[in-house]
């Protein structure tokens, strides 16, 4: 008999152990001079140790002004970043203590400024931002955490800005870029971030203003040089980047 009630008490006593959990509890981690809550951890107590899996920022009015999650000390889940308003800042996904997932950032009256994708703190995808109107601002293409293709900027009325094409991080391909009436401003060519090939600038009255050929880097060949009301004003040819010959007008 009382190795009955023993063995029943043993499973009563493992039964009441299965069955416990553990406790979240939160905690004031810093203040304001005020004493007001400037940060609180939430946490799982394991013996003397603290597992954080929430920390909340507090602007001084007491409005959230971040949420961040963690596991096992690492920011897991969403993190979200606000304006005093109240309204979302910005909101990254991570996993494993990287970011993972989207990116999306707003300005306060809800537009939404950027967003963009992450593989294991990688970009990846296109990645997009926002004039507070709602135009397009810039877009960027990622693969592996590295530009590849046209990367390209707009100005706040709509017009082109500029444009830029990349092969696994590196320019290659044709550059230009433009005045803000839409005037082409400047047009050459990289080959592996170096210029080869035609180069040409222009004033923003779309009169040409400067052109020469490069090679490797470095001006090969005829420059020419004119002034904004179409008038050639200097030629020279070069090699290797060096001027062999060169006459002013």
């Amino acid at each position: 008999m009382r190795f009955k009630v023993l063995c029943s008490a043993a499973c009563i006593v493992g039964l009441l152990g299965c069955s416990s959990e553990k406790k979240l509890s939160v905690e004031k981690a810093e203040s304001f001079p005020n004493g007001a809550k400037k940060k609180e951890n939430y946490f799982y107590q394991d013996g003397l140790k603290k597992d954080i899996v929430r920390t909340v920022y507090y602007f001084q009015n007491g409005a959230v002004q971040s949420d961040a999650y963690f596991k096992a000390g690492k920011p897991d889940s969403i993190a979200t970043i606000y304006y005093q308003s109240g309204k979302k800042y910005k909101e990254t996904g991570f996993a494993g203590g990287m970011k993972n997932g989207k990116e999306t950032s707003w300005y306060e009256n809800g537009q939404i400024k950027s967003d963009a994708l992450y593989a294991n703190d990688a970009p990846e995808g296109t990645a997009t931002s926002y004039y507070e109107n709602g135009a397009k601002q810039s877009e960027s293409v990622f693969k592996a955490g590295k530009k590849e293709g046209a990367q390209t900027t707009w100005f706040a009325n709509g017009n082109k800005k500029h444009l830029v094409t990349y092969a696994a991080d590196s320019r290659n391909g044709l550059e230009q870029e433009w005045y803000e009436n839409g005037k082409l401003k400047l047009e050459q060519n990289y080959n592996s971030d170096i210029l080869n090939g035609h180069f040409a600038s222009y004033y923003d009255n779309g009169k040409k203003e400067v052109e020469a050929t490069y090679k490797n880097g470095a001006i090969d060949g005829v420059k020419m040089q004119w002034d904004e009301k179409g008038k050639k004003t200097a030629q020279a040819t070069y090699k290797n980047g060096d001027m062999i010959e060169g006459k002013s007008f």
